[in-house]
């Protein structure tokens, strides 16, 4: 099956709502650096912090938790996969439309998908499903639309693993070493995967998803 394109985001992004409001909203959502703990750690990173030095599999979890704290309407967060997945109904083009409108409205939609088709390229998640929540639509061109996505797995892609690395590295650990760290590290790791390094823009979590809008997403296989 083949993978959704994804790319990071440069400048701007040419996003419907500015990288600036999807910076204001997680940075409300994350709160101040006293509070964040490991365990807030893990609720907005997929990173390989175990014991075993491997990521968890909870990305279902993790989407539908983070989904009502960056939700900017009072509905609940859209949930499409099922119908994309399914040729009953409207048409694929017409399902994608109403992604478009829910997100719109400042609803966040939680995207289920087979983990080979909408995982990031480097992702070590080769099976099963994955689940990325898509924040807001964007355009690269007038005829090409994306979705602007957060993907919360660290191995996603070499941009994003080499991020993380980085700032293990600066902490002087490793990564199941990572949960001794103070309030103030844990903090400055999660905003910068997230938000990135400069004082504007996005880091390499979030990303330009570009879907077949006349396809949907294929079904999940499972495995043994």
């Amino acid at each position: 099956m083949p993978r959704i394109e994804q790319k990071q985001i440069k400048g701007t992004g040419n996003t419907a709502i500015s990288l600036n409001v999807i910076r204001q909203q997680f940075e409300k959502s994350l709160g101040e650096y006293p509070a964040c703990t490991f365990l807030v750690l893990n609720q907005w990173l997929q990173a390989p912090v175990s014991d075993t030095g491997k990521s968890d599999c909870e990305c279902e979890k993790r989407a539908k938790d983070l989904a009502p704290l960056l939700n900017r309407h009072t509905e609940a967060a859209y949930s499409p996969s099922s119908g994309l997945s399914s040729t009953i109904g409207k048409p694929f083009q017409e399902k994608w439309d109403l992604v478009d409108e829910s997100l719109k409205k400042g609803r966040i939609s939680i995207i289920k998908g087979a983990a080979e088709q909408i995982g990031g390229q480097d992702s070590v998640f080769k099976h099963g499903h994955h689940v990325v929540l898509f924040l807001s639509t964007g355009a690269e061109e007038r005829t090409r639309k994306c979705y602007v996505g957060f993907d919360p797995d660290i191995s996603a892609t070499k941009e994003s693993q080499n991020l993380w690395d980085k700032l293990v590295k600066d902490n002087e650990t490793e990564n199941k070493k990572v949960k001794n760290l103070e309030s103030a590290q844990l903090y400055h790791m999660v905003r910068t995967m997230i938000l990135g390094e400069g004082a504007s823009g996005v880091g390499p979590l979030i990303r330009k998803y570009y879907p077949d809008r006349e396809k949907g997403l294929d079904k999940i296989q499972r495995f043994l």
